[in-house]
């Protein structure tokens, strides 16, 4: 994980100031990337019985929980920290549930707008807005040939694919940095004017 560091000093007419940041001198790990998808996954909630938001900062989120949650493919496979797994285990997962699979196809719609293949599933939002007590998405999804085929609830689809994720975790013996992920995960308010972060699309 990163190290703390941090300073602090008084300026003019004795105010205190203090500075504060986090070193990744190793780089990210796994835990990284998960405690990231973790944070979108409240957010999205959050969101979700919020007040009347924007549709771009419903679909903003949505993005980034798909792109966060499809990069704990590479995470898993690619982390040496994790030598316990191997890349058919990921694969297996991957290849095992719907709902990975349906955000890794939203993540790749989101960054190529479309799909190679006829058979490729396409998805995508299809509506996002307020139902006049907190906020929804739909998501569409199908083949190149008809890809609102099909629709699910982007919350639903979210909390299906952590659930997932989460099953994989517990498969190999891996835990999670719950002292971290449990405060985001239930927490009950924040300022609905956070800032949403701009997507990095997966590769």
């Amino acid at each position: 994980m990163g190290i703390l560091g941090g300073e602090a000093g008084l300026t003019g007419e004795g105010r205190l100031t203090a500075a504060g940041s986090v070193g990744y001198p190793s780089g990210h790990d796994w835990n990284i990337h998960w405690l990231k998808t973790s944070m979108y996954l409240a957010r999205l909630r959050e969101v979700y019985r919020s007040g009347s938001a924007n549709n771009i900062d419903l679909i903003a989120i949505v993005d980034e929980f798909m792109i966060a949650c499809t990069h704990m493919y590479d995470a898993f496979k690619s982390d040496p920290g994790l030598a316990s797994i191997k890349k058919a285990d990921v694969d297996a997962a991957m290849a095992g549930d719907e709902n990975l699979r349906l955000c890794r196809d939203y993540a790749n719609t989101a960054k190529h707008l479309k799909r190679k293949a006829a058979d490729d599933i396409e998805a995508a939002v299809l509506e996002a807005g307020s139902r006049g007590v907190g906020n929804f998405v739909t998501i569409a999804y199908g083949p190149a040939t008809n890809p609102r085929a099909s629709t699910t609830d982007a919350l639903k689809l979210a909390e299906a694919a952590y659930a997932a994720w989460q099953a994989f975790l517990n498969s190999h013996n891996i835990a999670e940095q719950s002292e971290l992920i449990n405060p985001l995960l239930n927490r009950t308010r924040r300022r609905n004017s956070d800032s949403i972060p701009s997507p990095s699309w997966p590769e």
